[in-house]
């Protein structure tokens, strides 16, 4: 569903399958302003998972990953029954289109 829109920048909420509302995805979908750059940018906003509670999980050596390294490692998914993901391959095609219809 669109939650949002402007002549450069659609935005959509993708829910989740399974209906439960922390799995759902916001979605931004860009088109480039600049004119050397014409790119269509996807934004994908979703609170993602992360071990740190489970038992048998290093909270230190994860800890000194992200201190050393600035990256750690998180999930996430999402389940889309067919005509949901053929909309959203559809919403991007429209912004691709936008796209060229300004060169």
């Amino acid at each position: 569903m669109q939650t949002g829109g402007w002549s450069d920048a659609d935005c959509y909420r993708v829910a989740c399958d399974c209906h439960d509302h922390d799995h759902d995805l916001d979605v931004w979908i860009e088109i480039e302003s600049d004119p050397k750059v014409k790119d269509v940018t996807v934004t994908l906003y979703k609170e993602l998972y992360s071990p740190v509670w489970e038992p048998g999980f290093n909270r230190f050596r994860e800890a000194l990953r992200l201190l050393f390294t600035g990256t750690t490692r998180v999930a996430g998914s999402i389940i889309m029954q067919r005509d949901v993901a053929q909309n959203f391959v559809n919403t991007v095609q429209r912004s691709i289109d936008r796209l060229d219809q300004t060169k």
